[in-house]
């Protein structure tokens, strides 16, 4: 056996070693006139603009790939595509960005809530209970397999599930604008309120919203959608603080304007005499609207915690007052936590949900204060 066998000439085949015979000169040919052919086609096209010429494609396609990167890391000030932090933000994290739109989304996704029932019945997937049939009713809610089985005439009554519509009346009056370290109420209060259209609007229900002090400064229909929730947002940023804070004008006009059974959400540091707000929470109340209460406050309003010689300002009235803190703390305290609990009380009296919120709280617990009032309501 020798080895010329093993060399026998294969049709298309490569070039297996040193004996293999070479292409052929017609092939070789062909390929160097489609190169030029190449060339060719090449020189009758547009030509680049200067600065372009000479980039290879690896380098391009590499640059695309840079910047499909980076498109999730730009700042969180220039209105673009964001990346979610890795950690849940902290309110002065959020407030500084100046973006409502990213606050709320970042500190609402992934927030899960129950769903809202009706307190009206109807027909839905979810099964209420049995009721005796009486004449009249309509046929169709028989249980025509249980009448089978007992001879007995009962009706399906089931819990309808509907979306919900809300409404959040923002307190801007001059009050709100304290900001002992550079973080006001205010601003704290507008996170808070675009976390709630937020999630409000994701799960499908109609927000509304309303900006106060002591009249309605504006007023928006409740509606559902990302147009919606943008126009709110536009709405919350154009909010300023300015004027003295009066509850109940401002909810007899709430109640006659809004249409329906809804949910009241209010956002306020209540400021105002409780009884004046109790009055103003009862009409709403009997519009049959249910009220959930977030009282917006700074720490340093709870614990009084200045020292030294204090000029103090009523930020609505203008009026100014100096003051020895340590003479002055305990009886500061005193009639705080006093204006505390007439608040609450007559909050309570009407069946409203009455939450703190303190300006270092985090959205998500206030979020969660939200849901868990929600539970209570049905």
């Amino acid at each position: 056996m020798g080895r010329g066998a093993a060399r026998r000439a294969v049709p298309r085949a490569r070039r297996q070693g040193a004996r293999a015979p070479a292409r052929s000169p017609e092939r070789v040919g062909q390929r160097h006139q489609v190169r030029g052919a190449h060339r060719h086609a090449a020189s009758n096209l547009p030509q680049l603009p200067r600065g372009r010429r000479g980039v290879d494609r690896g380098r391009r396609h590499r640059q695309a790939a840079r910047r499909r990167q980076g498109a999730g890391r730009r700042g969180p000030l220039d209105g673009r595509a964001v990346k979610p932090p890795s950690v849940v933000p902290t309110p002065e994290d959020l407030t500084r960005l100046r973006n409502l739109s990213l606050v709320a989304r970042w500190a609402v996704e992934g927030f899960i809530s129950g769903l809202h029932r009706s307190p009206y019945h109807g027909q839905s997937s979810e099964f209420l209970e049995y009721r005796q049939y009486t004449a009249g009713e309509d046929l169709r809610t028989l249980d025509w397999k249980v009448y089978g089985r007992t001879d007995r005439a009962f009706t399906k009554r089931f819990q309808s599930e509907t979306n919900l519509r809300a409404y959040i009346l923002l307190d801007t009056s001059a009050s709100m604008s304290y900001a002992p370290d550079g973080r006001d109420k205010l601003a704290y209060a507008k996170g808070v309120a675009a976390c709630l259209v937020y999630l409000l609007q994701r799960q499908g229900d109609a927000a509304g919203l309303v900006t106060f002090s002591d009249k309605v400064h504006a007023f928006r229909q409740a509606k559902a959608g990302a147009r919606g929730r943008q126009e709110l947002f536009a709405m919350l940023e154009e909010a300023r603080a300015s004027g003295a804070s009066r509850l109940r004008p401002v909810a007899d006009e709430i109640a006659e304007r809004i249409g329906g059974r809804s949910l009241v959400i209010l956002l306020s540091d209540f400021y105002d005499d409780p009884a004046e707000i109790g009055a103003g929470i009862r009409h709403l109340r009997f519009k049959r609207h249910e009220i959930i209460a977030f009282h917006v406050l700074d720490p340093t309003e709870e614990e009084f915690s200045f020292d030294g010689v204090l000029q103090m300002v009523d930020l609505e009235t203008g009026t100014r007052l100096m003051v020895e803190s340590a003479h002055v703390r305990e009886d500061y305290l005193a009639r705080f936590g006093g204006h505390m609990t007439r608040i609450h009380t007559a909050l309570s009296d009407c069946s409203v949900d009455h939450h703190v919120l303190r300006t270092t709280t985090p959205f998500a617990d206030a979020l969660a204060a939200y849901v868990a009032a929600r539970g209570r309501c049905r």
